[in-house]
């Protein structure tokens, strides 16, 4: 992205590093469009970010707090704990201190396993405050998962909730969760730091993080779980410098309604997702309220959407179905809201027209896409599309390029033309937890992160998305990668060989569904459920349907031909 002229030289963004290039390599772009030059790289025309170098995520955000200091920044909808603002960065700073003074040091990892609840944004400033790497993880994964990602992080310290002690305590008798030396949980309990006790801590005299002794740049920040194209869950790695990009990018005037000090927002998007742990970030960032919800129950929902009036809500396509089916809902629940923002699957038109009509009014559909690996968004729809561009991804943000590129021979495409969405910019994250060679499969030299999606962009920098390159199943916004569900099922004595392919559904976006040969003729649809049933997390669960088949197809070298498989299924 070229951010500026310098005498003969352009300061030009590549990956997440800046060079100076010779005026003769800077590349030029279309006069007619603007938006992609003679090589098909397309820019973004937002006004390009300026990044400050020298400041952690915290210094960033405690920097902005101003007259809402003691407006509420979170309020729990199922306990009504709340805390301002204020308090968040005080309690954070304490929940920092006390971990300190336990023994976790600088560059350590601890993982978050919480629900969305107003402790979550204290725990990880905290964290961020101290260079302790955050890592949150999903409540509702299995112990066999959640051991595994201890594992791969070797954590020093977790913070959860009394319900997770258990687990903890066996992942800590366990070699994988060895490494836990510290325990934290809501209340007292032998060997548990209580986390109500830790934010009480005395931070005077305490030495945290400071941006201008560190690479803010490279220095990690969280580790959040993501598939990738394909495979099993990997750390990403995110900077502090990726964090700040991309709250610059998604506050930017003109990109969002946001009104400092006056939006309140629906937290139901899980914080330990990369849209929820942006979102929490951008809570002090804008003088947001959120309200926080631990989890999906349709009455606590409805009750909680009707009490608020959000300005904001983050959902995905179920829940937005949920709301125009609902009685319970009235166009009086919308009066205050002005944005909805999707991001973690399409939303059809029709289902947007529902919304509009049940409000009684349009109301600005902030979709976008990104990835974990971007640490949020790289497109966005923005209000000045005026809800025309409804089913696009939107524009690139501030500061990013993109490019797409033909799946067979490498090629850059030009507008109108489906190929998979490369993406750069400050946002793309640092790499992969421990896995260099997952890092140069999804990153390449020149900083281009691959997307696994398949699209195009119009002349006028509108980008689509068409189909998925990558294997990953989107369940109500999770992911789920086929080789898990599939190394799974392969360890089930009965079954010969399986095949894991997503399919449409109304409700969830996609079911995951399976295709088995068995090895043992009497094996049933029923035992395989239930084999399946505490080995993976609920939405990993194969609610698409399991068929049985004489033999799974696959190409010569053995790669399971999951079109074949989609054909099939679409006969039905």
């Amino acid at each position: 992205m070229i951010l500026g002229v310098k005498s003969l030289y352009s300061v030009t963004y590549l990956g997440n590093s800046l060079r100076v290039l010779p005026r003769s390599n800077v590349l030029k772009f279309s006069t007619s469009a603007n938006y992609y030059n003679e090589k098909n790289v397309i820019r973004s025309k937002q006004p390009s970010i300026s990044i400050p170098e020298d400041v952690t995520v915290p210094e960033f955000l405690h920097s902005q707090v101003g007259n809402w200091g003691n407006q509420v920044a979170y309020e729990c909808s199922a306990t009504g704990l709340k805390f301002t603002h204020n308090e968040v960065i005080k309690y954070s700073r304490s929940f920092g201190a006390a971990l300190i003074k336990s023994g976790i040091k600088t560059g350590d990892i601890a993982i978050i396993l919480l629900p969305n609840c107003p402790q979550f944004p204290v725990a990880l400033q905290g964290m961020l405050l101290t260079g302790i790497i955050a890592s949150p993880i999903s409540p509702s994964l299995t112990p066999a998962e959640i051991t595994a990602m201890v594992a791969q992080t070797k954590a020093k310290a977790i913070v959860t909730i009394p319900e997770f002690l258990p687990l903890v305590k066996a992942l800590q008798g366990n070699p994988a969760g060895a490494s836990i030396a510290q325990v934290i949980s809501f209340g007292k309990s032998e060997g548990v730091h209580d986390f109500f006790t830790m934010i009480q801590a005395d931070a005077t005299g305490m030495e945290f993080l400071q941006g201008s002794k560190i690479d803010t740049k490279t220095e990690p920040a969280t580790i959040l779980w993501s598939s990738g194209t394909t495979g099993l869950p990997k750390g990403v790695i995110s900077s502090h410098k990726n964090y700040i990009a991309q709250l610059l990018q998604l506050t930017q005037d003109g990109v969002s309604l946001s009104t400092r000090g006056s939006e309140i927002a629906l937290g139901l998007i899980p914080f330990f997702h990369i849209l929820g742990t942006v979102l929490s970030n951008a809570s002090i960032h804008l003088g947001m309220k959120i309200v926080t919800v631990p989890k999906f129950d349709p009455k606590l929902f409805t009750k909680v959407f009707k009490e608020n009036k959000f300005t904001i809500t983050h959902l995905v396509p179920p829940l937005l179905k949920f709301l125009v089916a609902n009685p319970a809902i009235t166009k009086e629940d919308f009066e205050r809201m002005n944005t909805i923002v999707c991001g973690a699957a399409a939303v059809p038109p029709h289902v947007v027209h529902s919304v509009w009509k049940k409000a009684g009014k349009e109301i600005y559909f902030g979709e976008g896409f990104g990835l974990t690996e971007t640490t949020g968004g790289t497109h966005k729809l923005t209000p000045s599309s005026n809800n025309t561009r409804i089913g696009s991804i939107g524009r690139l943000l501030a500061s990013t390029e993109a490019k797409i590129v033909d799946v067979e021979t490498g090629e850059t495409l030009g507008p109108n033309q489906n190929g998979e969405i490369f993406v750069r910019g400050p946002q793309v994250m640092q790499g992969y937890l421990d896995n260099d060679e997952a890092t140069r499969n999804t990153i390449d030299k020149d900083g281009w992160l691959r997307s696994g999606d398949i699209g195009y962009y119009a002349e006028d920098g509108h980008f689509y998305i068409v189909d998925r390159l990558k294997e990953l199943i989107k369940v109500k916004g999770l992911q789920v990668a086929p080789s898990e569900l599939e190394a799974v099922l392969s360890s089930f004595a009965k079954v010969a060989d399986v095949a894991v392919i997503g399919v449409p559904d109304e409700r969830a976006g996609e079911l995951p569904r399976a295709y088995v040969v068995r090895k043992d003729p009497s094996v049933t649809a029923e035992e395989i459920n239930e084999y399946v049933l505490d080995k993976l997390a609920e939405h990993k669960h194969l609610k698409g349907g399991i068929e049985f088949v004489d033999a799974i197809p696959k190409s010569p070298a053995g790669k399971i031909l999951r079109k074949d498989l989609r054909a099939l299924y679409n006969k039905l």
